[in-house]
């Protein structure tokens, strides 16, 4: 598997600036958007499996259903997303938040998601996709249904012969072990 680690800012010194960062080329001074560079791959493998990194603290749960889904449905599955809650105020200052949420706060939040997560892609089952052309029939519209709390269906099929994407999760904290054993 080759997964794309990802962060929602450039990485900081210890001075506080991006400066040694950009000077020196270190890690985290490029973050190319993960998903992007997956489809890119998958362009080119049939055997690699796939993942890319998404925050739940900035980046809502169809938006990650849907990105990690395609990238799911173009690479032949499966696919996986690697949870991350964030780690610096600096990225959620650059989603226009004063700072990040206290680390129980956002593992709430991802669990939250995470569940959301799931049950959008529960919402456009593979085969519902039918493609008769006989019958003219693209898809049963009865399988094809928003979650229970109001939330799509997704645009593109969130499984691949009956597989959904993978799921990820590297947190050693207690709080991040406790969350990925779930």
């Amino acid at each position: 598997m080759l997964f794309v680690p990802d962060a929602m800012a450039m990485a900081r010194g210890h001075d506080g600036t991006t400066d040694a960062v950009i000077a020196a080329g270190a890690k985290g001074g490029i973050y190319l958007d993960p998903v992007t560079v997956m489809s890119a791959v998958a362009s080119v493998t049939e055997r690699l499996r796939l993942g890319c990194t998404l925050s739940t603290s900035f980046v809502p749960a169809y938006d990650i259903a849907r990105r990690v889904a395609t990238l799911h449905q173009l690479s032949g599955g499966p696919a996986a997303w690697n949870i991350v809650t964030s780690a610096y105020d600096y990225e959620a200052q650059n989603m226009g938040l004063p700072g990040l949420e206290p680390r129980a706060d956002r593992y709430h939040k991802a669990d939250k998601v995470t569940q959301e997560v799931l049950d959008v892609w529960q919402t456009f089952p593979d085969d519902a996709l039918w493609v008769d052309t006989e019958t003219g029939r693209f898809a049963d519209p009865t399988r094809i249904q928003p979650t229970n709390h109001g939330i799509g269906p997704l645009t593109v099929p969130g499984d691949v012969e009956g597989h959904r994407p993978m799921l990820l999760q590297a947190g050693a904290s207690p709080t991040g072990l406790d969350f990925a054993a779930r």
